[in-house]
């Protein structure tokens, strides 16, 4: 039958009858058998625990120093496939006295001389153990014996793990150990330290919002621009987050603020052409607006490249954005601080084209009142591909029946008149929608009844010349047929 221990060894791992006492946690029977003159007390198991290791990690420092004075090993180190195999390998009793928080042992393994740098299988040390859990007291007495301060894991099993290149600090601060990042901080812990996929000891308290290590962190030193990048970092989506974007995704604005206040770069572009101050734009959060544009953001940075195009953000201000979500308080404040009107996407479409289609009256007059063009059309290849040349704010409002928007655009000088890359005008995509209310308009402020569509993709779409009238007999609208014959509409057109 197998017998577990307490710490998870087995019998079938030929413990010796002092690290199966100590295994068992009988206090009395292993100071026996610690005393013993017979015992061999560095005798190994098949993977190489001694009986040093075991009572290090039960925790028992007396029982400890008995062995030690009977010239046990003291950084004694399993090894081979069973080590591995029990996640014991290159685990001194240094080790394992820290991972169970046993002060007194770790003070007495290092009164007699252990290594307090000697890194575990996967690189670990005994500090490193000890800042990540919060073992204080541990932490002090490795320090104090001479544990280097900034040793991380390195090679193919840290890779592994995920832990190349984590410090003691990197450590620490990740937990939220505001006292032991302090104490590592005071005794010159590199602050700016990076793991393997560069992600720096600020960057995960600030995605947590951890303010008090974060604060120690700036005021340490460290660097704000440090950002995530690699193959590993690309699949995880986080490729040249900084501690800010980190932090402005995960909505820690507290941690948003006080970065930004250390001077951290609103400005900062992610490899899918994001940067905070978009970010906060799309969360839509006023007060964190604010805060980047003080701290020197970039009103009309637009993404742009190969990524922006898959994302299809290309061309997405911070006021498109705004626009995007009809957040008119925002719309209100990026204008007053000089964002620009009449940006465009990659497909053409401004501001004014957005809130004219989606029908938000009070967005549309915000943004004609700062000077947005009414006549602005969608332009290039992509605008072309997807039929969109020649559609004014104008058209989108007719198309979708917003009579106040259109009457308001009218107001302001928009081309009642204007056609677009098929030929349509307002008029006609109003009766293609049945909307009697915006043909009424249109009429009564100048709209050709009888336009037609004359440009070659309606003679290519065999649409050529179909007139306002013809489009309302063919869609069956009565009234607007009505309505258009009483406003003098050729009763003799003819289809092409």
């Amino acid at each position: 039958m197998k017998i577990f221990l307490l710490l998870g060894y087995q019998s079938v791992d030929n413990l010796t009858v002092l690290s199966v006492a100590a295994g068992k946690k009988h206090k009395s029977i292993t100071e026996i058998l610690a005393k013993c003159p017979e015992v061999d007390v560095n005798k190994a198991s098949l993977s190489g625990i001694t009986p040093l290791l075991m009572v290090a990690e039960v925790g028992w420092p007396d029982i400890l120093d008995i062995l030690l004075q009977r010239c046990a090993i003291v950084d004694p180190i399993p090894s081979g496939k069973r080590a591995e195999e029990y996640k014991i390998a290159g685990s001194t009793p240094l080790i394992g006295a820290t991972k169970y928080n046993n002060s007194e042992c770790v003070k007495c393994l290092l009164e007699y001389h252990a290594n307090p740098n000697h890194q575990n299988h996967f690189g670990i040390s005994a500090l490193m153990l000890a800042a990540e859990q919060g073992y204080f007291e541990c932490v002090k007495l490795l320090i104090q014996a001479g544990a280097d301060i900034d040793l991380a894991p390195s090679g193919p099993l840290a890779l592994i793990m995920n832990i190349y290149g984590q410090t003691p600090l990197f450590c620490a601060a990740k937990e939220g150990r505001t006292d032991i990042v302090k104490y590592l901080l005071d005794r010159g812990a590199n602050p700016s330290v990076q793991n393997h996929y560069g992600i720096s000891a600020l960057w995960i308290p600030s995605q947590r919002g951890m303010l008090k290590v974060v604060e120690l962190l700036l005021n340490a030193g460290a660097e704000t621009h440090v950002a995530p990048f690699g193959n590993q970092t690309d699949k995880l989506n986080i490729t040249g987050w900084t501690p800010l974007y980190a932090a402005m995704k995960s909505r820690k604005f507290d941690a948003v603020k006080l970065l930004l206040k250390y001077g951290a770069d609103p400005n900062a572009i992610t490899k899918y052409c994001s940067t905070p101050f978009l970010l906060a734009s799309e969360i839509c959060d006023l007060d964190i607006i604010e805060a980047c544009i003080e701290a020197g953001a970039d009103l009309d940075f637009a993404p742009s490249g190969y990524d922006a195009d898959n994302l299809n953000i290309t061309g997405q201000t911070a006021l498109f954005m705004a626009t995007l979500k009809d957040r008119i308080n925002i719309v209100k404040f990026l204008i007053e601080k000089g964002a620009q009107v009449n940006i465009q996407n990659r497909y053409g479409v401004s501001p004014l084209l957005l809130c004219s289609e989606s029908g938000n009256r009070e967005l549309v007059q915000i943004l004609i009142e700062a000077g947005a063009n009414v006549n602005i059309t969608p332009q290039g290849e992509l605008a072309e591909e997807n039929f969109l040349v020649g559609q004014t704010p104008l058209f989108v409002a007719a198309k979708k029946g917003h009579v106040e928007i259109c009457e308001y655009l009218i107001q302001n000088g928009a081309d009642v008149n204007a056609v677009t890359m098929t030929g349509a005008s307002p008029l006609y995509t109003a009766i293609e929608e049945d909307h009697l209310e915006v043909v009424v308009l249109l009429i009564r402020c100048g709209a050709d009844v009888n336009q037609s569509l004359k440009v070659q993709i309606a003679h290519d779409l065999q649409i050529e010349n179909q007139t306002p009238l013809f489009c309302a007999c063919a869609k069956g609208f009565q009234d607007i047929v009505e309505y258009l014959i009483e406003q003098g509409a050729d009763v003799n057109g003819i289809e092409n």
